[in-house]
């Protein structure tokens, strides 16, 4: 994808500089001359080009910006979903913001005793099914809320996703062997990231400490280009002796 941004920003590039000598010949009127028809259908074609290029690297650099995005506007989402069920089942006192922190995980304990699992703390695939097969459990308070409220959170988000995102971050924070289950102990990393960053380290993953990651995540592409592009250089240089 990002290939694709660089060819249609250098198609811009171009057709912008070849439309400006189309105008400079106009204006000195060279475009009154014999090859005036010509010149003006290569500067209608310039101008087609031009706005297909912009409009094709518009779009590619939306999907960038929108893929490097991701995990963080995915993981809120679909955190916000989790307390949300926790909230009413009555085992997750605080607000519903997105926000994974030490609660969260404590609400997930306090589920898991509630219902008979195994009391990790981790959100991991069967309790993620377990939480939201509420309609399933007849003790559970959610069913006895208004359907309408409740019918959002009858699906739960997929795992594989969520999964995907979890590993992200577990790389960001510098956790030894990612495996892509949201376990409590993630929260001690994010403190250590955070710190490394200068947030405010309360373990909480919030917009900020995302943000930070996804900063990370950029950077570290941009150092290893840096690295393979100055390595070839070397190596040419060694070649070249």
């Amino acid at each position: 994808m990002e290939l694709l941004i660089r060819i249609t920003l250098f198609a811009s590039i171009f057709c912008f500089f070849a439309i400006t000598g189309l105008c400079v010949a106009y204006a000195f009127g060279y475009m009154r001359g014999g090859n005036g028809s010509m010149i003006k259908r290569m500067f209608a074609s310039s101008v087609v080009v031009l706005l297909v290029a912009v409009g094709g690297f518009l779009t590619y650099a939306f999907k960038y910006l929108t893929f490097s995005m991701d995990p963080y506007l995915g993981f809120t989402s679909e955190i916000r979903e989790i307390q949300q069920v926790l909230k009413m089942e009555q085992v997750y006192p605080d607000h519903v913001d997105g926000v994974l922190g030490a609660n969260t995980f404590r609400a997930i304990k306090d589920y898991q005793q509630k219902y008979e699992l195994e009391a990790t703390g981790a959100i991991d695939e069967k309790t993620l099914q377990s939480l939201f097969g509420w309609k399933e459990r007849f003790n559970s308070p959610i069913n006895n809320l208004p359907q309408e409220l409740v019918r959002p959170y009858a699906v739960a988000p997929a795992f594989e996703h969520l999964k995907i995102q979890v590993m992200w971050l577990q790389r960001a924070f510098e956790m030894e062997n990612p495996d892509g289950i949201l376990r409590p102990e993630i929260v001690e990393a994010a403190k250590n990231f955070q710190s490394s960053r200068g947030l405010f380290n309360d373990g909480a993953i919030g917009f900020d400490t995302l943000l930070c990651a996804i900063e990370k995540d950029l950077n570290s592409v941009k150092l290893l280009k840096l690295n393979s592009t100055s390595k070839t250089s070397r190596s040419s240089a060694s070649t070249g002796g």
